[in-house]
């Protein structure tokens, strides 16, 4: 895990390459309403194997997972466990997600392809992530958040 800091858009943003494809369902950054202070549950469900995958997440405020406190953090699906609880310490109700990968040229993320499509859950949402292409099956990285 690595944490970072930065500020945290107000809305979703739809991926304008498949905008441009007629599809309005792939994301490039998600922006998940939370309580102001909460906890989550991260579940990577499944991930290839083809490079490293994880994702970014950030708050206008502070996040806590394994004892380090941060506005973001990167999680990895290789080296996390596969269920990870994060303390939302204090925040402006407004939880940023994006997917992450490595392909051995080090952390990459936001391509023009890059994308995921987000299903509503009763406790959260699931996210399948592409990482770049075009034809996809949306099966990069899948991953859910939960409110505890």
């Amino acid at each position: 895990m690595k944490t970072q800091s930065s500020n945290i858009p107000r809305e979703a943003i739809l991926s304008k390459a498949f905008q441009e494809r007629r599809r309005s369902d792939v994301f490039k950054w998600d922006v998940y309403p939370i309580d102001e202070q909460c906890v989550l549950r991260l579940v990577f469900e499944s991930w290839k194997e083809t490079c490293r995958h994880g994702l970014r997440l950030a708050v206008e405020g502070s996040l806590m997972v394994n004892g380090h406190v941060s506005s973001s953090i990167e999680i990895w699906a290789d080296t996390a466990p596969r269920e990870v609880r994060i303390a939302v310490l204090d925040s402006t109700g407004r939880l940023s997600v994006y997917n992450l990968w490595d392909a051995g040229q080090g952390k990459q993320s936001q391509s023009h392809t890059s994308g995921m499509l987000i299903e509503p859950l009763p406790k959260g949402r699931r996210y399948r992530c592409n990482d770049i292409g075009l034809v996809t099956s949306f099966d990069d990285l899948v991953f859910r958040i939960e409110v505890a």
